[in-house]
């Protein structure tokens, strides 16, 4: 059994002309867009497992911080007015999470 480790990962979410558009301010480039608000979550949550598998497979460390979480602490990430904020919670295996503190 592979262990699994769990982030909670800010995810801003803002409406865009007809649509609406998703960020992460941990995961720098990361954007998601998507007809409605649960849309473009759904597809941060996909590009975020995406770019975490990369920067595992390249040995690049995880930014945790105020905007990637291991364990919840509160949303502490500066938002427009007119937008939402919502946490994901990913999961995914990994071979060793001996180093993760």
């Amino acid at each position: 059994m592979s262990a699994r480790l769990r982030l909670r990962v800010s995810v801003v979410v803002e409406a865009d002309g007809d649509g609406y558009h998703a960020y992460c301010p941990a995961f720098e480039g990361l954007h998601a867009a998507g007809d409605s608000e649960d849309a473009a979550v759904e597809g941060a949550r996909a590009a975020a497992l995406a770019y975490l598998e990369s920067m595992v497979a390249h040995g690049d460390p995880i930014p945790v911080g105020p905007d990637c979480e291991v364990a919840r602490t509160g949303e502490s990430v500066p938002i427009p007015a007119s937008a939402v904020l919502k946490p994901l919670e990913l999961s995914w295996p990994t071979p060793d999470p001996s180093g993760i503190s």
